[in-house]
């Protein structure tokens, strides 16, 4: 089953069992004046899916053990039509169990993706925000620059040359960008970064496989046959 999820939050964050308190989701979305009731629909269905998740995998095992007694049985050159048809039909039940599955997982990450981030507790909460607390002033002169003669991001990046919006935009869209120059260096120093800050807190780097169409693929590089 398709686990990808466009959810924000931990799916461990609805599962009891695992220590999760379903309050604490709860009073998130009081805080954010949104609907508490799916945090318990998202708990209730996850629990469907995980037995689900178990009822095909204990099918999976029936059907593999019966294929490698077929096997056994074929080698042993003895009859094996009756163990043919249990296993046709242990089959069809494994692919039903298996859509059963992704059905409840599909509906799960659907009510999962509207619950957003957890509110911090320090967060003011208010239906306005009109009554957002200052967290702080910045005291920092501008140097005598007036707000037209402040830069927004993209043309500061476009004045020190370190990006090609124009060609980023072509083949990817107006928010599509090529870095150059030090645009290049500065991108992966700020990754670097983020890893090594990560890493002193206990986080463990892992970069994935790359995988890549094959008929993209071929057309910048001869590929084996």
């Amino acid at each position: 089953p398709n686990n990808k999820t466009n959810a924000m939050l931990d799916i461990n964050l609805f599962r009891t069992d695992r220590g999760a308190d379903l309050e604490v989701v709860r009073a998130s979305q009081r805080a954010r004046f949104a609907d508490e009731k799916l945090v318990d629909q998202v708990h209730e269905i996850d629990n469907q899916c995980r037995e689900a998740s178990h009822a095909r995998g204990e099918l999976s095992k029936q059907f593999n053990a019966l294929n490698k007694e077929i096997a056994n049985l074929r080698k042993a050159k003895q009859d094996t039509t009756h163990q043919q048809g249990l296993s046709k039909e242990l089959k069809k039940r494994v692919e039903h169990a298996a859509r059963h599955e992704a059905e409840l997982l599909e509906a799960r990450n659907a009510l999962l993706s509207q619950i957003g981030n957890l509110i911090h507790a320090g967060v003011p909460v208010h239906s306005s925000e009109d009554h957002n607390e200052v967290a702080y002033v910045s005291d920092l002169p501008r140097r005598g620059l007036d707000d037209e003669d402040l830069r927004s991001h993209p043309d500061l990046t476009h004045m020190l040359g370190f990006a090609d919006l124009e060609a980023g935009a072509a083949v990817s869209g107006t928010r599509g960008y090529f870095l150059l120059h030090e645009g290049v260096l500065l991108n992966q120093a700020l990754i670097s970064y983020g890893l090594h800050f990560l890493c002193q807190r206990g986080f463990q780097p892992v970069q994935t496989p790359y995988w890549l169409q094959r008929d993209v693929m071929a057309q910048c590089a001869q590929l084996s046959p």
